[in-house]
Parts: structure tokens; C-alpha cells; sequence
């Protein structure tokens, strides 16, 4: 038998062992805990200065992502059709593409789907100077216009034409690298096909008053970019992809209430560049993120009417080999209620 002296150190010893447990335990708990944060590669569609860049930045350094239990790696792009297939090969967990690009690329059989709208008015414009505006479709006739002949922007401009009842033939198109301004302020191009949402603000930050011929105010109602992943990741690990479409809805939220936050950040994180310009370029990005079919639902959510039109203007300019029921192209599951 154990006498009282043996009893008290076996009791302090127990005492010990304990507390050595417990803090293990904890530890142990802790560690785990930091385990747990899901790793994963989120690919933008192309750089930093992107319209959207500001935003992931910004859900990354302030740690939105990781309220979440994510371990995000933001990485820039090479451009929605480079995106699609990364993406369909898993390379990378979730990404943004153009979701016309995506759209065609699901047609010939690759494994993507859109899991949330992102940019769901069509920003595509022909861009000029507000001196020399071109308003309307019938202004473009006999005008000079530079563009990229592999810019989605020229691949509808037939669209366009035959949606106004105008004769594409009789538009002069030049076709060049960007950036076009160059050839607009030179007095080479009557306008430029581009994106409002940047091309703008560039023009005007610069002192040159531009106006932008909006596609979608002459029937091109297509969407825009999106967020898009393989099936087999939806089917593994919705619950991550939930929580990442949470974060996204929620930083887009911060910077349609408060885009002088994002762009402080964004700054940082460019190191060069004029603040008033990335300024109006996230004011404007933030514009577009919802379309008449889609207002009133969450941020992200997409309306099977708006795919419709998408499908049905693509077929239309010869886009698409085959057109598909709508459900094929997107999902709406993963969208949740904010507050």
C-alpha cells in the first residue's frame, strides 16, 4: 500500500498529467483547427488591374476568405477561354470567365459550370469621343473602328448589326492591338469597341469626355463574367464553394456601399496607378452585377432568362454549335441569403 507522503505525490502527479492533457488537448485543437483551413487556388481572369481585381484582393488581405476557414491564392489570369480550360483540368479550385466563353466551351463537351454571376450586364461598348459621339447603331455606318478581331466585342458586333437593321459591311473595322485609345485621340478611328467599365474612366481621367454606345441598349442583353468550377467540385465540396460565394457576395456588398475601402487596398496592392481611376472603374464594375431578371434576389444568383438570351444571341452570330437546356450552363444551389 502507498503511504500519505507516496498518496499526496501520486495525487500530484495525477494533478500534473492532467494539466499536461489538457493543454495538449488544446494545443491539439488549435493545431487541427489551422489544419482545417481549406486550401485552395482561385484564379482571376486576368491581372490586377482588372475591373473585379480590387475586390478579391481585398476579400484575401482583410481576411473575409478566412472567416470562412478558407486558405485562399488569389492568382491573376490569361483570359476567360485560358480560365476555362484550367479549370475544367482542375487546376485551380474556382475561377471567372467571360460566361459566353464558358457557355461555348460547355457546348463541345468541357466539364464547367457557373455557380454565380458576377458581371450580369453586358458591358460591351463602342467607345468614342464625346466631341464625335456615336449614339446609335445607324451613327456607326461608314465610321472607322478599331477593335481585336478575337474581342467578343467584335464577335457580336454582327449581332448587333443585325439586331438594328444595319448593314455590318459598311462599317470600317481596323483591326490592331489594344490599347485603342491611342488611335481615337489621333483622330485614326472614329471609336473602339471595348469594355465601358475600364475604357471610360481611361479616356477620362486623361481629360478626354467619352461616350459609350452600349450594347446591351440595342438588344445584346448577354451576360458578362461569372465564377465557374468543374461538376465533380460542386458535387464533392459544395459546402466550400458556398462558403467561398459567400465571401465573394459579401465584398462586392463592401464595395458597392463603401468602394473607397477596396480601392485603398487595391492601390497597395498595385503600387502605381491613379486612385481616381480604379475609383470609377469599381463604381462601374459594380454597376453591371445584376440585370432587371435578377434584381431583388442575392448577389450572384442568375435568371434562366438572361441564359436564354446568351444562348440564343450566340447561336445567332454562329457561337455555338448546338444550343443545350439552360440548366447545363449554370446553378444557382450554391447562392445563399445575406443580410
Amino acid at each position: 500500500m502507498l503511504g500519505s507522503k507516496d498518496s499526496r505525490q501520486y495525487r500530484t502527479l495525477q494533478v500534473y498529467l492532467s494539466l499536461i492533457l489538457g493543454l495538449a488537448f488544446l494545443l491539439g485543437v488549435r493545431v487541427s483547427g489551422s489544419e482545417a483551413a481549406e486550401k485552395l487556388l482561385f484564379r482571376m481572369s486576368w491581372i490586377k488591374t482588372a475591373s473585379d481585381a480590387g475586390i478579391f484582393y481585398y476579400a484575401k488581405e482583410k481576411g473575409l476568405f478566412a472567416s470562412e476557414g478558407l486558405d485562399v491564392t488569389v492568382r491573376e489570369g490569361k483570359g476567360s477561354a485560358t480560365n476555362v480550360k484550367l479549370i475544367a483540368a482542375g487546376d485551380g479550385f474556382i475561377g471567372i470567365a467571360d460566361l459566353g466563353t464558358a457557355m461555348k466551351a460547355i457546348v463541345k463537351g468541357i466539364p464547367v459550370k457557373a455557380v454565380y454571376g458576377e458581371f450580369q450586364e453586358n458591358p460591351m461598348a463602342v467607345i468614342s469621343l464625346a466631341s464625335k459621339p456615336i449614339k446609335t447603331p445607324q451613327d456607326l455606318l461608314g465610321k472607322t473602328l478599331v477593335t481585336i478581331a478575337a474581342g467578343s466585342y467584335t464577335k457580336l458586333l454582327p449581332a448587333l448589326c443585325k439586331k438594328n437593321g444595319i448593314d455590318c459591311a459598311k462599317i470600317n473595322l481596323r483591326f490592331t492591338r489594344p490599347p485603342f485609345q491611342k488611335y481615337l485621340l489621333a483622330g485614326q478611328a472614329d471609336g473602339f469597341l471595348g469594355y465601358f467599365t475600364d475604357n471610360v474612366p481611361k479616356l477620362e481621367v486623361a481629360g478626354n469626355r467619352a461616350y459609350a454606345m452600349r450594347y446591351n441598349a440595342y438588344g445584346i442583353n448577354i451576360l458578362s463574367n461569372g465564377l465557374i468550377a468543374r461538376p465533380e467540385t460542386l458535387e464533392a465540396k459544395g459546402d466550400i464553394v458556398r462558403r467561398f460565394l459567400r465571401v465573394t457576395a459579401k465584398a462586392y456588398k463592401i464595395a458597392m456601399a463603401n468602394p473607397d475601402e477596396i480601392v485603398d487596398l487595391w492601390m497597395k496592392i498595385l503600387g502605381r496607378g491613379k486612385r481616381e481611376l480604379y475609383l470609377r472603374i469599381l463604381k462601374n464594375a459594380t454597376s453591371i452585377v445584376q440585370t432587371p431578371h435578377s434584381r431583388g434576389k442575392p448577389l450572384g444568383w442568375m435568371a434562366a432568362e438572361d441564359w436564354k438570351n446568351t444562348q440564343d444571341i450566340l447561336a445567332s452570330v454562329g457561337e455555338l454549335d448546338r444550343t443545350l437546356p439552360i440548366d447545363r450552363y449554370y446553378t444557382n444551389k450554391f447562392i445563399a441569403e445575406m443580410k
